[in-house]
């Protein structure tokens, strides 16, 4: 009997391809309820520095948008999503987000 069971690491890269995948579906459910304005979606690997207001990550495997960033002490960053859960990023942790971005290059999304 022999085991079928993908390694490690192809668990892990299938499961981030899943992940930005759900991203880019949300993205794209986003951009059909937005404005016409043309926008561009692209992701991006940042630190705690580098969250933004209308980034959307994956949390516990569910896209959500940050819709408030705070500063806390030792340079960890509050996010809070538009469904009301707040998550705290250390700043040596890198994520994946997707950015939406106008036309105009101006952030979309803000609250």
């Amino acid at each position: 009997m022999t085991d079928r069971s993908p390694d490690p690491k192809q668990r892990a890269a299938a499961r981030r391809e899943e992940l930005l995948a759900r991203l880019r579906e949300h993205n794209k459910r986003s951009l059909a309820r937005a404005d016409t304005t043309r926008r561009v979606a692209q992701s991006l690997k940042v630190t705690a520095d580098g969250i933004q207001c209308g980034d959307v990550l994956a949390a516990g495997g569910v896209p959500h948008r940050v819709v408030d960033v705070r500063e806390l002490q030792g340079r960890r960053k509050r996010l809070e999503f538009e469904n009301g859960n707040v998550y705290v990023l250390q700043p040596w942790v890198s994520i994946t987000v997707v950015r939406e971005r106008g036309g105009d290059g101006a952030l979309c999304g803000r609250r």
